[in-house]
């Protein structure tokens, strides 16, 4: 009996890790998507983590260049989507042990989730940035 208990406390554990570790690395890789695509327009850029999941991308353009900055800001929803994508595929495959399907399926919805509410143009998500690029571009 405390053998059961004890491994339904592993498996709980392995769970909420598996959970936590997905959704993190989900946040990272979209900020990195940020970082790789301002230094390769050639921008000083710079990642940061304030814990909590709350993590940021700061980069300095002058002068303000609207396509670097629409290209910028669209790489992390770009990433979710590639994620999510990924995720949607291998949650599908028939035969998957519960451990592998676990991560797919979480990485499937949080990157659904974070697709949407950083495309939503409010505050100062990704979706505002792009916004913000593409009015000026058009001269709105």
């Amino acid at each position: 009996m405390e053998e059961s208990k004890e491994s339904q406390k592993g498996i709980r554990l392995k769970i909420i890790l598996t959970i936590v570790g997905t959704i993190a690395m989900s946040i990272v890789i979209h900020e990195f998507a940020h970082y790789i695509m301002a230094v390769f327009l050639g921008y000083p850029a710079q990642m940061n983590f304030a814990g909590a999941g709350i993590a940021y991308t700061y980069f300095q353009m002058s002068p303000l260049n609207y396509t670097s900055l629409f290209m910028v800001a669209s790489m992390g929803p770009i990433a979710n989507f590639f994620m999510f994508m990924f995720g949607r595929h291998f949650t599908n495959i028939p035969n998957n042990d519960y451990g592998h399907w676990l991560f797919y399926y979480v990485l499937y919805l949080s990157n659904l989730y974070f697709l949407g509410i950083n495309i939503v143009p409010y505050g100062g998500s990704d979706g505002s940035i792009m916004f913000f690029a593409i009015k000026s571009l058009l001269g709105i």
